[in-house]
């Protein structure tokens, strides 16, 4: 059941997304739905690194002083680079001017 559960989010995102285009009052809807497909995209791309090994964190360890990740680190680890992905996206999206209505 799980298994559907991520492509049904994208469908549902890219429904809002599709929406948004067609009535200019749910702009800001549109925005949040695709940095929430940015967010995904980049938090796939983040375990990718890390589940291959291509992303280390033994410098976080060695930093943070301690032999493994601990509570609130290792959320912070494996979220916090996505979630600031999504708020510059986020920040760049709501920069943008609203574009004309067609």
């Amino acid at each position: 059941m799980s298994f559907f559960l991520g492509p049904l989010i994208l469908v549902a995102l890219t429904s809002v997304i599709a929406l948004s285009h067609r009535r200019p009052e749910l702009r800001i809807v549109g925005v949040v739905a695709r940095t929430a497909v940015v967010l995904l995209i980049a938090e796939t791309a983040w375990f990718g690194g890390l589940m291959t090994g291509v992303i280390r964190l033994d410098w976080l360890v060695h930093w943070l002083g301690t032999p493994k990740l601990e509570a609130p680190w290792d959320k912070l680890a494996f979220f916090g680079p996505a979630l600031v992905v999504g708020a510059v996206y986020y920040l760049y999206e709501m920069s943008r001017p609203r574009e004309a209505i067609r």
